[in-house]
């Protein structure tokens, strides 16, 4: 992949960075809500991501640089310690996690993981299918 000046000038931008304070103002006050504080946990969580989906739950803590680059569907259970790495150089364009699929622990997932598999690794790659 290549990058132009363009693209890191836009990683340290007034707006990049106005974002990344935003961000990291919304993860904060979500990491120290109540777990029992659904409805403010939930509106945190669609202030802070491109779109989210019902019955989704991201355990505490957790993190991300931009959080409107994150799409997350119905029926979602992210465990603690995640980090969401989703600016420009690392999260490809497109990229999705598969439905009834789960993420090994550190994996960096680069390209699409299909429904129905366990995937691991860095780069994250699919090492057992189940049946869906």
């Amino acid at each position: 992949m290549e990058y132009n000046e363009q693209d890191f000038l836009e990683t340290a931008g007034p707006q990049t960075l106005k974002q990344i304070a935003k961000t990291r103002a919304l993860t904060r006050k979500y990491n120290q809500l109540e777990h029992s504080d659904a409805r403010t946990r939930a509106a945190l969580l669609h202030e802070l991501f491109g779109a989210v989906g019902t019955n989704v739950e991201i355990d505490t803590p957790f993190y991300c640089d931009h959080g409107k680059n994150i799409f997350i569907g119905n029926d979602v259970i992210i465990n603690i310690n995640c980090t969401f790495v989703d600016n420009r150089p690392i999260l490809l364009p497109g990229v999705t996690i598969g439905r009834n699929s789960v993420i090994g622990a550190g994996s960096v997932v680069t390209r699409s993981i299909p429904e129905n598999s366990v995937a691991v690794g860095n780069p994250c790659r699919v090492i057992r299918r189940f049946p869906g």
